[in-house]
């Protein structure tokens, strides 16, 4: 499996990778992937994957590229945030001509984005974003609701135009409610800045301070085919730094894009992180890959509001939040239908689910430089990023994240 260091910082990305490590039967090793800085040789192995935690690009994975195209075992990509550059991972997928694609738009969405990819060689098949870490739940101490301090808790950022209209939903539909909830007599802890971003432990301890926390669904329903939107958002800001999103959109739409209706809604792996915690979730309207129920496992919030009022009344409630979250924990957490543990059974039955040709290797490790059984956090990284973020506008302008 060949992943990005860079990427290790985010949670999401670590999790899924410990994952094989934890609940892996065959036999995984895991190797950094730094763009043209890939010496390794891949004929020790039957299969080669690559992580979503690497993003194709043709200038940066020319050498990679071409190993893989030299490899003549099984070959593995994993995508996620599809939505960004979708033109060069269709490119990808063709040119490399990959066993297994797994990706996170939905089964019956499929054919609308890699309809030219799709052939009776290749498999595409559907995964959600993330899954519950079921590793340590044993060892976990869980607050109680009534001990918590906070009633609603959120973070987030501006997202950039190019991410389209359902990413920014995260950071339209949370101003709204602080708005609203301004002199209110709930206490919210909820920020857009980056330097109030959170990461790791603390993370876990944030959601722990939290009864309830904020969501709405996730991914994209404007994909990049042609590789363009980010540049275009840059031009377009260059020429008019007061453009605005309603603005972008209609150049868009002049350039022959569109946003899919409800293709891409998904659930994130930030509201399972709430459930194995405990924390009410407050998600504006929407199915969330119909994993969860409202009333049953969180409350529904109406994208107008509408139903403000029952929110306010439920978070004064600490009996009744205990009892949706303790509802909660046992059917999605204790169910083990979400854990990481049923994800890589998954994984593992459609490699073994391919013929291959030649008998299995056993010896595969030998000469693999710098992989590992195990992947590994990049904690220098974390702290330049932690670093990058509480540093001032004028000083972040000149190290680019």
């Amino acid at each position: 499996m060949l992943y990005a260091p860079f990427s290790t910082h985010v949670g999401a990305h670590l999790h899924n990778l410990l994952s094989y490590y934890h609940h892996g039967k065959l036999d995984w090793y895991f190797t950094p992937e730094i763009r043209n800085l890939n010496f390794n040789e891949f004929d020790n192995f039957d299969v080669v994957a690559i992580h979503h935690s690497i993003r194709y690009d043709p200038k940066r994975h020319k050498i990679l590229k071409r190993k893989l195209n030299q490899f003549l075992g099984k070959k593995i990509l994993f995508l996620q945030d599809e939505y960004l550059y979708t033109g060069r991972s269709i490119e990808f997928i063709q040119d490399v001509n990959f066993d297994l694609v797994y990706s996170c738009v939905p089964k019956e969405h499929i054919k609308k984005i890699y309809g030219n990819s799709l052939s009776s060689k290749r498999r595409f098949v559907s995964i959600l974003t993330g899954y519950v870490k079921d590793w340590e739940l044993d060892q976990k101490f869980i607050k109680p609701i009534k001990s918590r301090k906070i009633d609603l808790g959120y973070r987030g950022r501006e997202p950039e135009y190019s991410w389209g209209s359902l990413v920014r939903e995260k950071f339209t539909f949370p101003q709204k409610i602080l708005k609203e909830l301004y002199n209110s007599e709930i206490k919210t802890d909820i920020s857009f800045r980056d330097k109030d971003r959170i990461y790791g432990k603390k993370w876990i301890d944030f959601n722990q301070e939290c009864k309830a926390m904020l969501g709405t669904e996730s991914g994209s329903n404007l994909f990049d085919f042609n590789n363009d939107l980010i540049k275009t958002e840059k031009k377009l800001k260059l020429k008019n730094p007061n453009l605005t999103f309603e603005e972008y959109l209609i150049v868009l739409k002049s350039m022959g894009y569109f946003e899919y209706e409800k293709l891409m809604n998904v659930i994130s792996p930030r509201i399972f992180e709430a459930i194995e915690n405990k924390t009410l979730l407050v998600l504006m309207e929407g199915r969330y890959s119909d994993v969860i129920t409202p009333k049953k496992h969180y409350f529904s919030l109406k994208k107008d509001l509408s139903n403000l009022n029952e929110m306010i009344k439920l978070l004064k409630d600490n009996n009744k939040i205990q009892q949706i979250v303790d509802r909660a924990y046992n059917d999605i957490i204790c169910s083990e239908k979400y854990g990481y543990k049923a994800y890589v059974h998954k994984i593992e039955k459609e490699i073994l689910s391919l013929t291959f040709s030649d008998k299995i290797k056993n010896e595969k490790s030998i000469f693999f430089l710098m992989a590992s059984k195990k992947p590994r956090k990049n904690f220098i990284l974390y702290y330049l990023i932690k670093l990058w973020l509480i540093s001032p506008k004028s000083l972040r302008k000149f190290f680019p994240r």
